[in-house]
């Protein structure tokens, strides 16, 4: 019996290896978080990838502890679950920045830029411009070149600015589907050096609306935050540790935990 041959090939997991060990440094692998919702899930809308890491990101989370002073004493009560934890809610808080939204870093500008290929005499206009570029490829710090590599438009400035205001709508959005009356959760799939090798998906609402301020010094890098109320997390966060530990021996084989 002849066996098929795609039973007898070995599955290419070189691109996961090479996350794995470096998830930070090669910019084509770098999506340290991914957002999205329900909502966008049920209607086949993409969410936001976030190509940089935070800022800064801060996890909080309080315990369920009434106080109640009598004439004996303080005593305390704690709300606990059916297994037996006092833990409330896990609110985590981000704070970013854009990285250089200059639509002109690394962006290609076929809309404007391909109304004169009939007036270009080379293969296409992109090849026209690196031409004209190749003696003067800078003013101040700002490269004019455009780029070529397939793997920089992701980088580019104006797909940071798309990634930005994608973000933005995301968190000004419904709370309720409007046409089943469901309730929307959002998700949040999150990775930094902290977390080693494991991904972790925080589920809940957005706080409030994305904050962000403009600097006129610096007009292309954006400050902005938001705030996160995790209501769940896949691993449950009750777990994370020996989820972390299993998968750091999947690589490591120095003693664990």
């Amino acid at each position: 019996m002849a066996l098929n041959e795609s039973t007898t090939l070995v599955s290419d997991f070189s691109k996961i290896i090479e996350k794995s060990y470096n998830p930070y440094e090669d910019k084509s692998l770098r999506v340290p978080f991914y957002l999205t919702s329900t909502y966008r899930k049920k209607l086949g809308i993409a969410g936001v990838s976030m190509l940089v890491n935070p800022t800064s990101v801060s996890f909080s989370q309080t315990k369920r502890i009434t106080r109640k002073d009598t004439q004996s004493g303080a005593v305390f009560y704690h709300w606990s679950n059916r297994a037996g934890r006092n833990n409330d809610v896990l609110n985590v808080n981000f704070s970013c920045q854009t990285g250089n939204i200059n639509i002109r870093t690394a962006t290609v500008m076929n809309g404007l830029y391909g109304s004169f290929s009939s007036q270009i005499q080379e293969k296409g206009p992109l090849e026209w411009l690196n031409k004209v570029s190749d003696g003067t490829t800078k003013v101040d710090s700002t490269d004019l070149k455009v780029m070529l590599q397939g793997s920089d438009y992701a980088v580019s400035g104006a797909a940071k600015m798309a990634s930005f205001w994608n973000l933005y709508s995301l968190t000004r959005e419904p709370i309720v589907d409007p046409k089943s009356g469901q309730p929307v959760y959002y998700h949040i799939s999150y990775n930094s050096p902290l977390l080693g090798n494991t991904f972790v998906t925080f589920i809940g609402h957005f706080n409030d609306v994305l904050e962000f301020s403009e600097d006129a010094g610096n007009p292309h890098n954006v400050n902005y935050s938001f705030g996160f109320t995790a209501l769940a997390s896949i691993p449950s966060m009750d777990y994370l540790y020996p989820t972390m530990v299993n998968n750091l021996r999947t690589l490591f084989t120095n003693p664990l935990g």
